[in-house]
């Protein structure tokens, strides 16, 4: 039997579906926490090395949780 394409679930929904499940469980898992906190110690650290600030520069964070990554060079 042929499924129609209004039928089918994008990626970005599934992503979203799968994401608005678990990104509780996900952010309280405690070796989480750990790595985002290395992982933001590490951009702190290095985020000249990484890339130069330029005036109006942005970054996109994208399946990286819940974002608290992209908060780190702040």
């Amino acid at each position: 039997m042929a499924t129609s394409s209004t039928d089918l679930k994008t990626i970005g929904t599934i992503n979203r579906e799968f994401f608005d499940k678990y990104a509780g469980f996900v952010s309280n898992e405690g070796w989480i926490r750990d790595l985002h906190e290395q992982i933001r110690d590490f951009l702190k650290q290095n985020i000249n090395k990484i890339a130069s600030p330029q005036e109006g520069l942005k970054m996109l964070d994208y399946a990286c949780g819940n974002g608290i990554i992209s908060t780190a060079p702040k």
